[in-house]
């Protein structure tokens, strides 16, 4: 988060209702938080924003804002990790099979030593 004007009020939760979540899991989205989250919940960051400041706030993390009536503006700069694991890249290739059929019938046609392709 970046607070490009005014202030604005952060709380940041401690410990995510599921680690490392994926896009169909987050909190808020995917499923509620229990009604008394705010109060019982352990915080790891409440801080004010101003002009300037930046805030980090790791994927799956709880998290809440909130201004006075003065005026504030922040940006979220979010990067889609999940887009990079392992599990996205399988899943997505299990889902194509026909697409990678060429690609397999080439490696198995192709002889293969530790030090690349020979044939």
């Amino acid at each position: 988060v970046v607070q490009l004007e005014g202030k604005k009020s952060w709380v940041v939760y401690a410990e995510p209702p599921v680690p490392w979540p994926n896009p169909d899991e987050q909190a808020g989205k995917a499923f509620a938080l229990p009604e008394n989250h705010a109060a019982t919940a352990p915080r790891a960051v409440e801080a004010t924003l101003e002009r300037g400041d930046v805030l980090y706030i790791p994927r799956g993390h709880v998290h809440e804002a909130s201004t006075s009536d003065e005026a504030s503006l922040h940006v979220t700069i979010a990067v889609a990790t999940y887009d990079w694991t392992w599990a996205k890249i399988l899943s997505a290739a299990s889902k194509a099979p026909a697409a990678a059929a060429p690609a397999a019938a080439a490696l198995e046609k192709t002889p293969m030593t530790p030090w690349g392709a020979h044939g």
